[in-house]
């Protein structure tokens, strides 16, 4: 999964729903290519009240933060012939 960072939190800034349930359901939409309506449902039943238009929103805005993250810790360059991931 992904874990929110303190460099994440401006970005979830104004936001009525906390950061760790939108990016629950941003990474549901992406690995199980759930529609938005079938998520609105999801939440529906978790006690939150929220449109299937925000929730497509909320893909637009935070997949590419998501993708620019998991590029970071999954870099690798080669040293000395050997590939070698970054830390």
């Amino acid at each position: 999964m992904f874990s929110i960072t303190r460099r994440l939190f401006p970005y979830f800034k104004g936001f009525c729903s906390s950061p760790e349930l939108i990016l629950l359901f941003v990474y549901m939409k992406c690995r199980f290519s759930l529609s938005y309506r079938d998520l609105e449902e999801m939440m529906r039943m978790r006690g939150a009240k929220i449109n299937h238009s925000t929730l497509q929103r909320w893909v637009i805005k935070f997949m590419p933060l998501i993708d620019q993250e998991v590029r970071k810790r999954n870099a690798q360059l080669v040293v000395a012939g050997e590939w070698m991931k970054l830390t």
